[in-house]
Order: C-alpha cells, then structure tokens, then sequence
C-alpha cells in the first residue's frame, strides 16, 4: 500500500510536529498492509468540527453482490477471516437501494474500482494539546497525533457505518451484529458488537455514542479505532487490523530464506540441510506453523526435531512457536538418508508457514542429492550446484579427494583430502577419520572433530578443534590447535589454546616453527630452533635446544633435555613458574618468576626478584637486574652460581660456589659456601652457626658484612670487613680494614690489616695478631681512654694463657691470643 500525503493551506500555521507525526501513521499502514493500491489523503489543521479530529471520506456506491463476492475471495484462507459469515440476502435491502456504499480506497483494495483522486481528508484540531513525537509513547494532558491519525486514515480506507442514528451500509457494516446470527441494521451505537463468524465471537463493541457506529465503544480502551483519551498512546490493535482485513485488506505473508538447491552428500552421512534457514514475521504473530515434507519419506528422516514432531510415514515434520523458534528448529534438524549402495536420489523438500493472520505460504525448502560412493577414492567437487558442500562415508579405506573453497566438508569414519581454503571439515564416528589440508593458505580451513588424524600440507593454513587429533603440518604451515590430548608435528606456525586447566596436554613435535599459547593452554613440547609465546595461565613442559620462549604471567613451564652441548633455550618471562629437570639449559630474561630444578642443569637468569630454587649440579649465571632492581631470592646446595656485573641475590644454602665479576650486591645464608668475589661487590654473610661449615671467601677491593653468628675465612686485599659481632672469620691477605663486632673471634694470617674498634667490643679476640707484622688495631672514638698508642701498648697484661689482653673499660676486652705482652708496641696501635 501507498499512502500519498499532500496538506491543504493551514500547514502554515501547523506545529512543526505536524508532519512528523503524518509520516509516522502513514509508515504503519504501509508496512502492515500488502494490498498494491494508492490512496490519495489531504491533511488539515484546524477545526475539526467539534471534535479533537475528524476525516472526510469519499466513496460511491456498489452492488451488495460484487462487494460480497469481492469480501469473500479476500478472506479465504486468511485466518479468522476464513471463517467469515457473509449473508447470501442484502441485509440493507431496503436501504440505499439496495447498494453498498465503500470508500473509493476500500473499491480500490476490493478490485472494484478504479481511481485517481482524492480518497479524503483527515484533520487534527487545532485548539487541542498534542504529542507529535513518535518516539514519546505518552505525554500527561495531551493527545497522541500519531495514534489520532491512524484512526482518521483507517476512516478513509473504509472503517464506518455511518455515524449514531444514521447507518450507512458499508462493508464493514455487514460485520457488525447485534446477537450471535443477527446483523444490527439499526442506527444506534447501543449493544453492537465487530464479529467475523456469524456473530458467535464479540471482538469488540462497536459505536460511538453520538459519534460514529464504525468505532469501538466506551468498553474499549487504550486503542487507536476508540475513545481518544489524554496521557495514552492508543496503539493499533489486533482487533483494529481484523476490521481492515474484514473489509478487504491484506497483510504481508511471512517469507522464508536460507534454502540450498541440490545439496550434495555422499553414503549414509547425516547433514542439517536447512542451517540457514530464516523466517519474518511481518504481522507481528504470536505463534507461527512450520510444516516441512520430505518428496518421498522412504528416502530418509528427519531428526532432532527441537519441541516439534515428525510422522515417519508422511516424512512430515510441524513445529509452532515465535519467529525465532520456528527458525531454530527448522535449522537444527538432521537429515539421515536411507540409501542403497550404487544409488543416487534426490530428496526435495517442501515448506508452509501460516502466521494465521495473512494466507499461509508455500514454497521449496531445498533439496539434497544423496550419492552411494561405498569403498572410497571418489572425487567430490564443491560448487554451488551442490551447496557447496561435500558428506563423505567410506568406511575408512582409500581417501575421497574433495576440491573446492569456503565449502563444508563432513567425514563419517571416512578419510578424505580437501584442496582449497577457507573450508570447514567436520569429521566424526569413531578411529579411521583422516583429512589432509591442501591448497593455498589464502584462508584457513577450520577443521573440527576428535580421535581423527590430520596432515597440513606445507604453506596451509588450518584451526583444528577437537580432542586427542594426530596433527603432521608442513613447512611454513599455520596451524590452531583449540583442545586437548592432540599429538602435533609441524614444521610452521602452530597456536594452541582452550584446552583448559585440567585438560590433557597436547603432544607437539617441532622444530625451526613459531608455537604460540592462548590462555589456559597445555602443551608437551619435544623440538629446537622453536618460537613459543604464550598469553599466560598456561601449564607446559619443553624437552629440546635452541628455542625462544617468551612466557606468559602464571605460566607453568618445565625445561628438560637439551643436554649438556645443546644450545641453551632462550625464555622471556615474568610472574611464570619454571621447573627444570635434569640436564637442562636456558638463558631466562624476566623478573617475579619462580625457577626449581632438578639438579645437572645450567642456566643464566638476567632479571629482578626471581626466586631460585637450585638443584645439585647446577651451574646458574646471575645478572643485569641492577643497582636498585629487587634481589633473586636462591635456595641452592652444591651449585655453582656466576655473578655477572650489577646482580644482586639472596644466597640460602650450602657446598655452593659462588664467583663474582664484581660491582655486584648479594647476601649469602649458609654454610661451606666459596665464594670468589669481584672488585666493589657488597656481601652480606649470616647464619651459618657456630658449628656449621666455614664459608671460604676470596675478594679484593670487597666490602663483606657479617651478620651475627657467621663464620669465614677470607683472603684477598684492600676489602671491607663489618661484623655485627658474635662471628668467627679469618683473615688472610693486605690492606684489608676489619670493623670487629661484640664477641668476635678473629684470626690474622695476611700484612697491615687495619682493625678498627669502634664500641663495645665484649670479650673481642684476636688470633694470631703477630703474624701480621703491619697490623694495627684503631680504637676510635677513645675506646678504652687511652690517650695515646703508646698507653694501650703499656696498658697490654697477660691473658693468662701466653697471649696479651687489653682491657677497654665498660666497652670490654681485646685478647691477643699467643701474643705476649712483650711483642706488641705502639706501633700496632692507632688512636683514632
């Protein structure tokens, strides 16, 4: 339907809404109504004689037996209209002579007239509040325009009887019963009632006290063809469409799409012919029928029916529900032919859909061709001809061979090569599915199934979904793997993921390719020369040599069998947990991760806060994590750690070597450690207890700091000793500066070794003090009282057991162990 709108002179003074509000009432009828006429309407704004809008409709009178002819063809089929009731008699013989009166629209939609003019005019009061906005469903104190418009264009299109003591026979009047069987001939708005079947059925009341018969009486509220009331949005209702559709209108018929012509399948293969499969529901309908048939129901059933039924014998299949339902089920259904081998039969398939509103329609729904192929090596193209599809079941002897591009493949304990990209392969039933990927790598072929083997040839590219697959790939192939238990070997670009926490790990085999892991992946990895990346939260283990890993945070990772010549793997990581096992090499780069090996392995680790737990054996290289980076933190007993320059570590262990190039920063908890130092390296040493393993330090140009309870001995030249006291060390070498701590126990065997004194020393000794004919204690901070040198030599008694004590006062005592008094001088004291 065409409405045409044209507006007389008092446009100029309409509100700007006006016409917004025209279009939005015209657009209704014509995306409701189908009926292929053009009504010609002029719009008014002003008075509308008395009321908030009125219309003015022109028309001419028919033959009462055209117009029921007319009605009655309209109606079949349609419905409830096809159970209209429509008297043989002229139940207004005696009015109008016998004529009916209709609209020149409504003779227009009925066939029997032909017109060009005005149809009417509609016109909204002026003196009235209005709401012009058609997104705005309801205003308080003004009127809908749109909803007031609809009514007075529904008056044009023929909806009237006349008006409150004046009946006009009019289509619509024949609709019009006083009691069930009885057509109300009478001009009063009193007791009439709109009915399609004879009276039997009250769809509303109809008159308008002291207005027009056509509209629905005071009972019916909150509707476009009744009482216009302020505030309301008064929508067209079910009911005000049945009075167009009584009076000759017709509805858009619901239209179906996504059917496929000669959809090709081989064997007993089961398919879902009707994937695409798409309905509209331009009427609005609540519920819809769908009746599908099958051309010949011995050829085959339909299954997985989704709430709806199938009769076997009749290969009839019906379902009911919204739009959206329909489409769901019709789509899910399963077409299993039943086919004898050497055959080929074509199943058509036929649809009806009755939105029980508009005539139902029918129309095809598609066709399958079903080829017997037994025994293998067909040659199945995919073209349009067959749906672009190809359904293999050969029993897993020789492969079908299957060409074509962005098609859809399905293997049924089958084996087949597909040529070209961008298709997808299903595969199913059961150990002996095969598919090989050839062609170009333009558009990846998503394959999906499980327990099936699959090759990738060289320069393709493939996504494989499914569980425990065996997957060969190519050189330069690219392939996603999405699940678990899968055994992979590829030479190429490999991404795994969705295989999840507790999944089973697949097993890849690579070498010289590109693995990257989506989150939540797991991996057995076996190859070199190898590019791993992973997005984090992953669990995998990697034996081989010369890879490059850049892991991701939560990452699990265990390092294994690259052995003591192979090439060291190379990880980037952060936040990641890495195990390695015996015989493992690596290079890692990364900080906060934590790393446990199992001993044997050697590995560098460039990075800050990483902790360490080293194995028997090991060899591990620390470095680059700098002067304000966070330390590693190392658990490690009998390895051998490399200190490269600006490391910094926290050593708990014992029986370790520890070499360091120098200008490094590191604390070692342990006992029997050696530890060779570098120029400007800072130590921290503690708790090794006073029965533990000496720890065995050479450094030059050190700074050493003892915490309580530690034990060393020390040699090299021009370092720093600061004990915190309660420690027993010795010191070999030159030049060395030692600041005693309370109770320390020291022992000399080194030149001018300078002790300083700078507290409360307790009960300090000092072993072996003549050997170092250069040494010299500094009481700083007039330790003791002494005034000079020369007083703390004379100062000097005998310990008691032949060696000499100087008593510091409150500060405590320093006990030169087998020194007499005799051998000491000014000269190896300093007052500083």
């Amino acid at each position: 339907m065409i409405i045409n709108a044209s507006y007389d002179s008092t446009l100029s003074s309409a509100p700007s809404g006006f016409q917004t509000a025209v279009a939005a009432a015209i657009a209704f009828f014509q995306q409701t109504f189908a009926t292929n006429i053009t009504v010609n309407i002029t719009f008014s704004w002003g008075s509308a004689g008395g009321g908030i809008a009125s219309s003015s409709t022109y028309g001419t009178n028919v033959a009462y037996s055209s117009v029921v002819t007319q009605l009655a063809s309209k109606a079949a089929g349609v419905g409830d209209l096809a159970s209209e009731v429509l008297p043989a008699a002229n139940p207004f013989a005696s009015l109008n002579g016998g004529r009916i009166w209709g609209s020149t629209a409504d003779l227009k939609a009925l066939g029997l007239l032909s017109y060009t003019g005005t149809d009417g005019v509609c016109t909204l009061g002026s003196s009235y509040a209005w709401n012009f906005n058609p997104s705005i469903a309801s205003v308080s104190g003004e009127f809908n325009a749109v909803s007031a418009l609809e009514h007075e264009i529904s008056e044009v299109l023929g909806r009237q009887c006349g008006s409150d003591g004046s009946l006009n026979p009019t289509p619509l009047a024949l609709f019009r019963y006083a009691s069930s069987g009885v057509i109300d001939t009478s001009s009063s708005y009193s007791g009439a009632y709109f009915s399609l079947d004879g009276g039997k059925t009250n769809l509303a009341q109809m008159g308008e006290q002291g207005a027009d018969l056509a509209d629905w009486g005071a009972s019916v509220s909150g509707d476009s063809f009744g009482y216009a009331s302020t505030g309301l949005v008064d929508p067209v209702t079910s009911a005000d469409i049945k009075a167009l559709q009584a009076i000759g209108y017709t509805l858009f018929n619901p239209t179906v799409s996504g059917q496929v012509a000669n959809l090709g399948m081989v064997d007993k293969q089961t398919i879902k012919p009707f994937v695409a499969f798409a309905v509209t529901n331009p009427n609005n309908a609540s519920s819809l029928s769908v009746k599908l048939t099958l051309s010949n129901a011995s050829y085959g059933a339909l299954s997985n029916l989704s709430g709806g039924a199938y009769n076997a014998a009749t290969g009839t299949y019906t379902v009911s529900g919204s739009a959206s339902v329909v489409a769901a089920a019709v789509a899910a259904l399963v077409y299993t032919p039943t086919i004898a081998p050497g055959v080929t039969q074509t199943t058509s398939f036929s649809i009806t859909v009755d939105d029980h509103v508009s005539p139902p329609i029918s129309q095809s729904a598609g066709s399958v061709v079903t080829t017997s192929t037994l025994g293998g090596g067909q040659t199945v193209t995919m073209s349009a001809a067959n749906g672009n599809a190809a359904s293999l079941y050969n029993t897993g002897t020789a492969p079908d061979n299957v060409s074509g591009a962005n098609g859809v493949v399905y293997l049924t304990s089958a084996q087949a090569i597909v040529n070209g990209a961008g298709n997808t392969i299903y595969f199913s039933g059961g150990a002996g599915n095969a598919v090989g990927v050839t062609g170009a790598a333009s558009s990846s072929d998503a394959i999906y199934g499980s327990n099936g083997s699959v090759i990738v040839q060289g320069g393709c590219s493939a996504v494989l979904v499914g569980d425990n697959d065996i997957l060969t790939a190519g050189a330069n192939a690219v392939v996603s793997v999405t699940g678990a238990g899968d055994t992979v070997t590829f030479r190429g670009t490999l991404t795994i993921g969705g295989n999840g926490a507790t999944g089973v790990s697949n097993i890849v085999g690579a070498d010289g390719a590109t693995v990257n892991l989506t989150s939540n992946s797991r991996m057995d990895f076996s190859g070199s020369n190898t590019a791993i990346a992973s997005a984090g939260g992953s669990s995998y283990g990697i034996v081989g040599s010369n890879d490059a890993l850049t892991a991701g945070a939560g990452d699990s990772i265990w390092l294994s069998g690259n052995g003591a010549t192979g090439a060291s793997n190379i990880v980037s990581a952060s936040s990641a947990h890495l195990h390695l096992l015996s015989n493992a090499r690596m290079d890692l780069s990364g900080s906060n991760d934590t790393i446990t090996s199992s001993g044997g392995s050697s590995y560098g680790i460039v990075g800050s806060n990483d902790t360490i737990t080293g194995g028997i054996g090991d060899s591990i290289w620390l470095g680059g994590n700098g002067a304000t980076g966070a330390s590693n933190h190392i658990n490690a007993s009998g390895v051998n750690l490399y200190l490269l320059a600006t490391a910094r570590m926290d050593l708990t262990g014992s029986n370790d070597t520890i070499t360091s190039s120098g200008g490094s920063s590191y604390g070692i908890v342990g006992a029997n450690e050696t530890i060779t130092a570098g120029a400007g390296d800072s130590i921290w040493l503690a708790n090794n207890g006073a029965t533990s393993s000496t720890n065995a330090v050479s450094a030059s140009s050190a700074h050493v700091y003892l915490l309580s309870n530690s034990r060393m001995d020390l040699a090299g030249s021009n370092d720093v000793i600061v004990s915190s006291g309660g420690s027993a060390y010795g010191v070999s070498g030159s030049n060395d500066s030692i600041t005693a701590g309370v109770g320390d126990a020291i022992w000399l065997s080194g030149t001018a070794t300078n002790i300083l004194v700078t507290g409360a020393v307790g009960a300090l000794a000092i072993n072996q003090f003549a050997a170092d004919v250069n040494g010299v204690v500094d009481l700083l901070n007039n330790v003791g009282g002494y005034a000079s040198a020369s007083a703390a030599a004379a100062a000097l008694v005998n310990d008691g057991h032949g060696g000499a004590l100087l008593s510091l006062g409150a500060s405590g005592s320093i006990d030169f162990a087998g020194v007499a008094p005799a051998s000491l001088g000014a000269a190896n004291f300093k007052i500083g």
